[in-house]
């Protein structure tokens, strides 16, 4: 006859030992749960789309800008993001970026590279730094609207966003925008004015 275990004790019955092991994983489980919050609530910044802007200090600046007149074109990423990182239209008091500078950007709008990838990320941080200027940098709204047919995903979602920010200023210089698009796109079709 094959052993069968002891017959006078159930086979569930719990004992003081799977009590203490329940017991112990259920606050293990409340512990993970709040740690899990408690770490949701100290999030990064950056993965929140209303996120606060920092105010950046003065010395920051002019290191970006000092930063732009690099040629590496990688250089000019990461201050473009550093620069768009910045809320500069909403500066106390505000923040007078230097033409120039505003006109560097831009220029950067039509930047060619070998490396396709290289040269969207430049335009699609440029336009990302311009929108950030707000106002400041509306009347180049036109060179920003051409950046609608770019094939980039990054590039045009940048650029719409990008005039969306711009709001009324860009708005006055619609009329310029509609023609440049118009423009353009008879010129991809082959049909000249």
């Amino acid at each position: 006859m094959p052993h069968r275990g002891n017959f006078n004790r159930p086979k569930l019955f719990p004992t003081f030992k799977t009590g203490v092991t329940q017991c112990l994983c259920y606050l293990l489980a409340l512990l993970v749960a709040v740690l899990l919050i408690v770490n949701g609530s100290h999030a990064h910044p950056s993965i929140d789309p209303h996120e606060s802007h920092p105010e950046p200090k003065s010395w920051q600046l002019k290191g970006i800008v000092a930063a732009l007149d690099d040629t590496d074109p990688l250089v000019w990423l990461k201050a473009f993001d550093k620069l768009s990182s910045y809320k500069l239209d909403q500066l106390k008091p505000p923040l007078d970026i230097p033409h120039e500078t505003i006109e560097q950007i831009v220029g950067w709008l039509g930047y060619e590279n070998d490396r396709k990838s290289v040269q969207s990320r430049v335009r699609a941080s440029a336009v990302s730094a311009l929108e950030e200027m707000g106002a400041a940098a509306s009347k180049y709204a036109p060179q920003i609207a051409q950046l609608l047919t770019h094939s980039d995903s990054d590039v045009l979602t940048n650029a719409v966003d990008a005039l969306g920010e711009m709001g009324s200023a860009a708005y006055k210089s619609k009329y310029r925008t509609k023609h440049v698009l118009i423009a353009e796109s008879r010129t991809d079709e082959g049909i000249e004015d």
